[in-house]
């Protein structure tokens, strides 16, 4: 019995002296800390846009531009971005980098909270416009309804009390532990609600088809060529990519409509979720990077498939020199050599 008490005893030392050390070292890294906005908060305070005589400024007057109508969500209004980092606005300026060519204008449709068939509204008026090219901007929440509350709760990160409470505030280490938790939960909750977003039996999924053929059928009736772009969430980046399945639901129902779309997952995949997050882990919009990113690659996308014409071809471009930057890689020590 007391050989029985002695390893018990030791076990229990063990385990006081294995705490005290992550925890020592929890303090020292700051793992657990409360996050503050510091010197790391870099959005801007102030965002700028142009006054309307100066939102398209490569069209002098009298001229006929190539319009492209963007319609969408906060994605394509660029939460959390200047106007002008926003994917939309650099697509302006992609189409504008060459002289003497017709002068091209991208005209926004978008509001922050609206999924596609609240922005059937847009379409009507984008329509009326009569763009050369229309682009639907659909993110991967473009099912939901605004009767689904209760299916958002558990995406809240839950705030500790009580003997919890008084454990995080005391122990680092505890803190560390419990944000895991808490992001690891609210990771599984968002796969679980967008699983029942994009249920087929849902009314939000229901409306998404329908919006999807309205849009078809007004732009066919309009001779306006459609193109769908499906954005991912950056903050959903990274290994084991876990939403594929929205992306299947999408794309089954623009097929079922003779829609055409370009779908960006293969473009971010594998890509650093906190690189292009405009607030990781707090706000999954793309930053400027993000952004950057989508309009290159709608950009290139519709010069490939023979959406725009071939003026469009930037004739001033240069190849990156990927070995430059492996070389910057390597010297620290951010990636193997192959």
């Amino acid at each position: 019995m007391r050989a029985l008490l002695e390893r018990a005893g030791l076990v229990l030392l063990g385990l006081v002296v294995a705490w005290l050390v992550v925890e020592a070292y929890a303090r020292l890294t700051g793992l657990g800390e409360t996050p503050q906005l510091g010197t790391d908060f870099d959005r801007s305070p102030v965002l700028y846009a142009p006054e309307p005589p100066r939102r398209h400024p490569w069209t002098e007057p009298g001229e006929t531009p190539f319009v492209v109508a963007v319609i969408g969500d906060s994605f394509t209004v660029g939460e959390g971005v200047q106007v002008d980092d926003s994917y939309p606005y650099r697509l302006e300026r992609l189409l504008n980098l060459n002289a003497d060519t017709q002068p091209a204008e991208v005209r926004v449709w978008a509001q922050s909270g609206t999924s596609t068939h609240t922005q059937l509204r847009f379409l009507r008026r984008a329509v009326a416009e009569g763009p050369d090219l229309m682009i639907l901007g659909i993110f991967v929440n473009d099912s939901e309804t605004h009767k689904i509350a209760a299916w958002r709760e558990p995406l809240r990160p839950r705030v500790a009390s009580g003997w919890k409470l008084g454990l995080i505030t005391a122990s680092r280490s505890a803190a560390w532990l419990y944000q895991r938790y808490e992001e690891e939960r609210i990771r599984r909750a968002w796969i679980d609600y967008m699983r029942k977003i994009w249920d087929p039996e849902f009314e939000g999924r229901k409306a998404f088809e329908r919006a999807v053929g309205k849009f078809a059928a007004r732009t066919r009736e309009r001779a306006i060529p459609l193109l769908a772009v499906v954005l991912p969430p950056a903050g959903a980046l990274g290994a084991g990519y876990p939403l594929t399945f929205v992306h299947d639901a999408i794309r089954e129902t623009l097929e079922e409509n003779d829609v055409p779309y370009f779908d960006l997952l293969p473009v971010f995949r594998g890509r650093s979720g906190e690189r292009l997050a405009v607030l990781p882990g707090i706000d999954g919009h793309f930053n400027e990077i993000g952004q950057r990113i989508v309009a290159e690659a709608i950009f290139g996308h519709l010069l490939r498939a023979g959406w725009i014409p071939s003026e469009y071809e930037p004739r001033l471009a240069t190849e990156q020199r990927r070995d430059y930057w492996r070389n910057k890689l390597l010297a620290a020590k951010s990636v193997r050599p192959r």
